[in-house]
């Protein structure tokens, strides 16, 4: 399977995949490179300027489909209806990155023949993509051990760890975003996550009870957002943020967290999760096609049951088999527009558009009276009558042979 696949799954529910295995290959632009805007100020006779300060914005990407599918003229239409304006949602690429989108401009048709193409636009608001690993570490209260194969003579289902630091590592290059879970196995005040080597902390003013989870994470449209869970109710919890907080990404590298709270610290357990980022993303090389390659591809597009390359009539009897020599481009015959003696109309028959390969034969019945006809592997199409009793009537029918690409 290639790693192309490129899947947007819309705030509305639908989902649209394309690449080489969907049968719409596609391109993409933008994938890495980065515009990074420059604040600059010159001061009198300095040679040069300073660079005061870098911001960077949304990139935009132009994508162009080629429905080159047996379905693709459904497959087009059903991305213009499900990609109207306003649209909003998650793209998923090489099944290893995530990034939010917008559409930026609907669908519109490029061409139609031979196969349709539809040109897009998608604008990406953050300049990055998020890697679909997720990274994950605790500290605090009881990490689960139970795992399989099991060991009938002894059992570690968890493990009670009652450190409270931890260095979670960001592999990535880029400060990302992180959720975090804050547990309460008993009555924890005012709980915090602190950086050790920062200062940076991110607190609450609460008391958490046994069994409450208190969650910080960001929304689908990055805001951050803090979720109280108690006794099964979840609430919007913002309001007990500290306003003092400023632990809200982790650093590239080490980040050394500790669980802290000002009372009840030894019922704290804190998990912490995030996804790393990467800014620009290397697509699979694909190797050129050649020309007689893309016509192949094309033909496929054009003719998905084969292009007809062959026509005759055959007519035989009891007394009289016919016998056709097919040329080596035809790799299946159909037979249509039978027309019958009277006396044979059931004994030859031969439903319309029976198809035949290369190697395979059709027998009309299974009585003594019957036709066969046959098409050999070297190209030999044979039609023979047996019915004994009507040895003069014929029996008459269109070839058609077709070739696949």
């Amino acid at each position: 399977m290639r790693k192309d696949h490129l899947r947007l799954v819309t705030d509305a529910g639908a989902a649209l995949d394309l690449g080489w295995d969907y049968g719409i290959p596609y391109q993409m632009d933008n994938l890495s490179g980065v515009d990074v805007t420059l604040k600059t100020a010159q001061g009198v006779n300095q040679q040069g300027v300073t660079v005061e300060d870098q911001s960077v914005e949304g990139v935009t990407h132009e994508v162009i489909a080629d429905f080159w599918g047996p379905d693709g003229e459904a497959q087009a239409d059903r991305f213009l209806q499900l990609l109207p304006f306003f649209t909003s949602g998650t793209a998923y690429f090489g099944d290893k990155y995530f990034s939010r989108f917008f559409l930026q401009k609907t669908p519109y048709t490029v061409q139609l023949h031979p196969y349709p193409r539809l040109d897009f636009m998608l604008y990406r608001p953050k300049p990055y993509w998020y890697s679909l690993s997720e990274e994950r570490a605790e500290m605090g209260g009881f990490i689960p051990r139970f795992s399989f194969p099991v060991c009938y003579d002894s059992h570690q289902y968890s493990e009670w760890r009652q450190s409270y630091f931890l260095n979670i590592r960001n592999p990535g290059a880029l400060p990302v975003p992180f959720t975090a879970k804050l547990r309460s196995t008993g009555l924890v005040v005012n709980p915090a996550i602190r950086n050790s080597v920062t200062g940076e902390h991110i607190g609450f003013d609460t008391t958490l009870n046994k069994g409450d989870v208190l969650e910080i994470y960001r929304t689908t449209t990055d805001r951050l957002a803090v979720k109280l869970t108690r006794d099964g109710i979840e609430s919007n919890a913002f309001s007990v943020l500290d306003e003092d907080s400023d632990l809200t990404e982790l650093h590239p590298g080490d980040n050394v967290l500790t669980a802290d709270a000002d009372s009840g610290k030894a019922g704290l357990q804190v998990s912490v999760s995030f996804y790393p980022m990467v800014v620009g993303i290397l697509p699979e090389v694909i190797p050129p096609f050649t020309r007689a390659e893309l016509v192949r591809l094309i033909n496929q597009k054009s003719y998905p049951d084969g292009q007809l390359v062959y026509t005759a009539r055959a007519t035989f009897s009891y007394k009289s088999s016919e016998i056709l020599t097919l040329p080596a481009t035809v790799d299946y015959v159909k037979l249509s527009g039978g027309s019958y003696d009277s006396w044979v109309q059931d004994s030859y028959h031969v439903p319309e558009g029976t198809k035949l390969t290369r190697g395979s034969s059709f027998r009309t019945n299974t009585s003594s009276y019957y036709a066969k006809i046959t098409f050999s592997e070297d190209g030999t199409l044979r039609f023979d009558g047996y019915d004994a009793s009507s040895k003069t009537y014929t029996a008459s029918f269109n070839v058609e042979g077709y070739h696949y690409y």
